[in-house]
């Protein structure tokens, strides 16, 4: 038996020596991936990339990499594919077919006529089995004038796989200098110089894949990148976005803005409006500026095409701001930790700082969530279109919602809310919440908030006499927090949009027909992260319920996530967010 038993634990041990399996735990693995940046002394470009890539699943082979997606713009270039092939396991050559490479419409394009020209490349991985390498090179060809004849390099370096070699090349004109930064990495550069020319490499090893974790940015500063310009400042990379914009009177865009203003008391109340027309108004179309070659349209073009860019959603709002006279000014976040000496203009976010009434609003114009306004400016460098460096104040100070709400006969809720909300936060909560009801209020700001009054109906359900009633939220309420702790733990840093503070105190008046089943109680959470309270007290006619959730800090270490993930998800439980009524009539009878 002995003996049996040594056979059976070598014969594992063997097992597990042999090479194949040591990637087990992985789909994939790139053997490598080779990237080279070329811009030629006439301006003109070119850009290669190489791909070894061995597949150990069927989630890999079937649905993760069974096809490769290359984007590309035909108005400035052209794709060449050098070499598109599978070696299968026993070493045998499978040639991609030429009904593999499927020419299509990117999706992010699909909504905006304007960038229909886009195209994308599928190329379809033929002969794929376990144990199989994926063999792809191709080559992008740019023609003068791409980006004022700049290279603007960005990559992050974490895949979805891990990266056994891993190598980067830019050559450029000996008269053009490189600025470069590569965050978390030491290996070292190689420079060498040649026929007028300079070349730069760098070779990687051994980059494991990227953690599957929400919220895993690049701006949360702990992910590798590669970053490369040949901008000679700030303003020099601007100015190429910067000088499309509409800087000069447009009678249209004047029309217009006062057009939508006409009723519009004050100020703000003109801010407010206009945000509101081009975050709802005019869709938003989620091609990048990269992808749009750098180019943006006209501002007015928005309004008669009814979609716009995020960039060009920023010139249209920024411009009909100033041509009623309100002051605004274009800003952008760069969002790279540790890279301020290099500037991309791939990695950057543009919002708008405005003055109205002795107030500054932090404005995006993509939608109603503040999350994509400014809220990471005082974390990350801040930029006039100018180029000038800004210090930018943002104030995270507490939500306070106030609810009073009594029953009606169509199954629901009344719910009159009023919300004291911090300037920065006024025109996401007045929007969203115009948005639910007609009859939104405003009052003056008081101690740096503003508050924001609406009525809404919660809908509750009913069965077997039993009520289920919700706690009514107000809209976009930590908008972050939902979906965002699907981890039990995590390795990278979470860096929210702010330190969230939010206080709800509820009167809710009960009927003579209904008796409440949710019992008084008290509960506190507090733990390194923060605090949260849920309490209920039914005095007389009236239910008194308040909830609070306080998070300490805007960055949340893997240390502090599991604290962190026991306040959201007690936040957002149903046991502290649903109430139970039963009707007196049908508890009289069951009691007989």
């Amino acid at each position: 038996m002995r003996q049996i038993l040594c056979t059976i634990l070598l014969g594992m041990l063997c097992i597990l020596a042999i090479p194949g399996n040591l990637y087990a735990a992985d789909e994939a693995r790139y053997g490598l991936v080779s990237e080279e940046w070329t811009l030629n002394p006439d301006g003109s470009r070119e850009y290669r990339y190489q791909m070894e890539l061995t597949l150990f699943t069927h989630t890999a082979m079937n649905n993760t990499y069974g096809e490769t997606f290359i984007a590309y713009d035909p108005k400035y270039q052209q794709l060449k594919i050098n070499e598109a092939y599978t070696k299968q396991k026993d070493g045998t050559i499978i040639r991609t077919p030429e009904n593999a490479f499927v020419e299509v419409l990117p999706s992010y394009a699909a909504d905006a006529a304007y960038y229909n020209r886009l195209k994308e490349m599928v190329v379809v991985h033929t002969g794929l089995e376990l144990g199989a390498t994926i063999y792809l090179d191709y080559t992008i060809q740019t023609k003068v004038g791409y980006l004022d004849n700049q290279l603007d390099i960005f990559r992050e370096l974490w895949k979805t796989s891990p990266v056994e070699e891993y190598r980067l090349k830019v050559t450029l004109p000996n008269e053009k200098e490189l600025k470069y930064s590569t965050l978390h990495l030491k290996q070292p550069t190689v420079q060498q110089r040649s026929n007028n020319l300079r070349q730069y490499t760098w070779t990687l090893k051994n980059i494991p894949a990227k953690p599957r974790e929400t919220g895993c940015a690049v701006k949360n500063g702990d992910i590798p990148y590669f970053l490369a310009s040949t901008y000679e400042s700030k303003q020099e990379a601007l100015q190429i976005i910067y000088r499309q914009f509409n800087r000069k009177d447009d009678m249209q865009l004047q029309a217009l803005a006062e057009y939508l203003t006409e009723s519009c008391e004050t100020d703000r109340e003109r801010v407010l409006t206009l945000h509101q027309a081009v975050t709802r108004d005019i869709d938003f179309s989620p091609v990048t500026l990269e992808q749009a070659s750098y180019e943006i349209r006209p501002a007015y073009d928005l309004y008669t095409s009814a979609y716009g860019t995020e960039t060009e959603k920023i010139n249209l709002l920024c411009r009909m701001l100033q041509s009623i006279g309100i002051t605004a000014a274009p800003y952008v976040i760069n969002y790279l930790p540790k890279a301020e000496t290099v500037f991309s203009l791939t990695q950057l976010h543009p919002f708008i700082i405005a003055k109205a009434d002795g107030k500054t609003y932090l404005l995006n114009a993509t939608g109603n969530s503040p999350d994509a306004a400014g809220w990471y400016a005082d974390r990350h460098e801040t930029v006039s279109f100018d180029g000038k460096t800004t210090a930018i104040q943002t104030l995270h100070t507490a939500i306070h919602t106030t609810v009073t709400a009594s029953f009606v006969k169509n199954n629901a809720t009344l719910c009159q809310m009023t919300i004291s909300v911090p300037e920065q936060f006024l025109p996401y909560k007045e929007n969203a919440a115009s948005s639910l009801s007609p009859d939104v209020t405003l009052s003056s700001a008081t101690g740096g908030n503003s508050t924001v009054s609406y009525k809404q109906e919660e809908a509750y359900t009913e069965t077997g006499g039993i009520l289920l009633v919700n706690l009514p939220k107000q809209p976009y309420t930590v908008p972050f927090l939902r979906n965002i702790c699907t981890e039990s733990h995590r390795a990278t840093l979470l860096s929210l949009p702010y330190a969230p503070e939010e206080r709800y105190n509820y009167t809710i008046e009960i009927p003579d027909t209904l008796v409440c089943l949710t019992k008084n109680r008290k509960e506190t959470i507090e733990n390194q992260a923060g605090k949260m309270t849920f309490s209920i007290k039914q005095e007389g006619n009236r239910l008194i319920v308040e909830k609070s959730l306080h998070i300490y800090e805007k960055e949340i270490t893997p240390k502090l996530y599991a604290d962190f993930r026991e306040l959201v998800i007690n936040w957002e439980c149903q046991e502290f967010q649903t109430l139970l009524f039963k009707k007196i009539s049908e508890l009289f009878f069951h009691d007989i």
